[in-house]
């Protein structure tokens, strides 16, 4: 009669077993390791991304400083070629005035030259009209304020061709007058002082 032993059998079997489950456990291990690689890898993208986003930033930060004060420098240029291009205009205006007063005056040139010095010898100061009338002169112009029509008035006695320069009336103009806000009448005697001549009343001066 043959025996068969089954309990070795049966206690074999367990052992046959084991070899795949540790196979399987060392084949899951490379693809978690990969996973891992992966996540790891994601986040230093991420964080290089994040970086250079805030390099541009900082770099258009700069750029964007630079423009603003390229563009205030601009504009203060601007601003000083409109004031340089204006007291052109004026200086040839105030040109054409003295020369028209030569031209339509019948008194002596050395008068007018006299009014034309002391006008061109006070910043600030526009003459609209002058009238002569029994060796009076009225003068009507503009100024940017009361200070520059009494260096006008200092500046006329000075040439020694004006007597009696006095202040008749003075008024604040409407803004349609622009930079020449303050409106003024003078009133002067034309000719030298008595005793005294034009050239010593300038050396004097």
């Amino acid at each position: 009669m043959i025996r068969i032993n089954l309990l070795e059998a049966t206690a074999k079997r367990p052992r046959a077993s084991k070899t795949p489950e540790m196979f399987s456990a060392s084949g899951a291990s490379p693809a978690a390791l990969a996973g891992v690689g992966m996540l790891i890898l994601a986040v230093v993208l991420l964080l290089a991304h994040y970086f250079y986003l805030q390099h541009q930033a900082s770099s258009l930060a700069v750029q964007l400083a630079a423009a603003r004060q390229e563009s205030s420098r601009l504009q203060a240029v601007r601003r000083e070629f409109e004031q340089t291009t204006q007291r052109r205009q004026l200086l040839e205006q105030r040109i054409q005035m003295i020369n028209g007063l030569k031209q339509g005056q019948s008194g002596p040139s050395a008068l007018l030259d006299a009014l034309g010095s002391g006008v061109d010898g006070t910043p600030a100061v526009w003459l609209d009209a002058v009238a002569e009338k029994s060796g009076v002169l009225t003068i009507h112009g503009s100024a940017l304020n009361f200070d520059a029509v009494a260096n006008l008035m200092t500046s006329l006695r000075r040439t020694g061709y004006f007597t009696h320069v006095n202040l008749a009336s003075s008024a604040q103009q409407s803004a349609k007058r622009g930079i020449w806000p303050f409106a003024f009448i003078l009133t002067a005697q034309a000719g030298a002082p008595s005793g005294s001549s034009p050239a010593s009343d300038r050396n004097r001066s």
